[in-house]
């Protein structure tokens, strides 16, 4: 399959559109949640991640500071330990 840039692009924009109330809610939580009860950042985890989209939206829009990690997990990924 040989994409273009433009289809990268409608792809890249219809992911987006699906996740951003969820992004919304996700960056509210962490704007006004305190830290963990261990006064640690945050765990994120992504069910059903498919490529990962949300989570690397949710990466480059995040405080760091507040992340500790994401999680991906989905059915077609295997098993690693």
């Amino acid at each position: 399959m040989n994409l273009t840039v433009y289809d990268i692009f409608i792809f890249s924009h219809q992911e987006f559109t699906e996740a951003a109330p969820v992004i919304h809610a996700v960056q509210q939580f962490v704007a006004h949640a305190p830290t963990t009860d261990h006064g640690e950042p945050y765990t994120i985890v992504d069910l059903c991640s498919g490529k990962g989209f949300l989570s690397m939206f949710l990466n480059a829009l995040l405080p760091p500071q507040r992340i500790k990690n994401f999680v991906l997990m989905d059915k077609a990924w295997p098993m690693h330990g």
